[in-house]
């Protein structure tokens, strides 16, 4: 998480317009990335917190299961098709 002082200096710096992302980025000692999202203004904080509150995790539905045989992820309950051919 960056301070409130490196976050105004970026802000700064991008109104300006006359300095690449990646100078700024590296005046400011944060990532490129960092800099594209106060320049497009996402907040991952204020995300992650409203993302939680409203909506409720997905139920997973394809599940993975293994091979009696190697070990091997399959999404049956069978053999997979490796071990099936080996034991025919």
């Amino acid at each position: 998480m960056i301070g409130q002082a490196a976050v105004d200096t970026i802000q700064k710096l991008l109104a300006a317009g006359n300095m690449p992302v990646n100078d700024i980025a590296r005046a400011a000692g944060v990532g490129r990335m960092v800099v594209y999202e106060i320049k497009v203004g996402v907040n991952r904080r204020r995300e992650r917190r409203d993302a939680g509150a409203d909506e409720q995790q997905p139920e997973k539905t394809d599940t993975k299961f293994r091979c009696p045989g190697c070990g091997g992820k399959i999404t049956g309950l069978s053999y997979c098709l490796k071990c099936s051919l080996e034991m025919a």
